[in-house]
């Protein structure tokens, strides 16, 4: 959060470097910026073998949105270890409930929802990889956690 994408993949490498950086990788950081190709390979080829998710975003110009989201579904047709998250179709009827006027942010009323959606996106993979995700439920009303199988905290 809060880095360009341009930086996202030495601040990543210095992480995995680290050894804080489990088998599953969630990156979000498209709607502020540009990103090209190079840029997505760049931060995909970082994390080696790991399960990259890389998330759709909105943004305030539907062309500059389509832009982003058209080279995150890119970057997964390139690479076997990349799923989406569509945060973009998932959100999109909850524009202004959940985003603030930038069309960008979250406001209060959407952080559950893009948490629990998140969380609900990995869950499987994260479980395979031996770990334990509680989440909301997927249409993300709060109406109670629910818990993959697993035997961890980490993946």
């Amino acid at each position: 959060v809060g880095r360009s994408p341009t930086q996202m993949a030495s601040v990543l490498k210095g992480y995995l470097d680290q050894g804080v950086v489990g088998n599953i990788v969630i990156l979000e950081a498209f709607a502020n910026n540009s990103i090209s190709d190079d840029a997505l390979d760049a931060m995909i080829n970082v994390c080696g073998n790991r399960m990259v998710y890389l998330v759709t975003c909105h943004s305030d110009n539907a062309d500059r949105t389509q832009k982003f989201n058209d080279a995150i579904m890119r970057a997964a047709q390139r690479h076997d270890n990349v799923k989406v998250i569509d945060w973009y179709a998932y959100s999109q009827d909850h524009v202004e409930e959940w985003l603030y006027r930038d069309g960008v942010h979250l406001c209060e009323a959407g952080k559950d929802p893009y948490v629990s959606y998140l969380a609900n996106s990995v869950k499987d993979d994260f479980a395979a990889a031996g770990g334990t995700v509680t989440t909301q439920d997927s249409d993300a009303t709060g109406d109670g956690p629910s818990q993959t199988d697993g035997t961890s905290q980490s993946s």
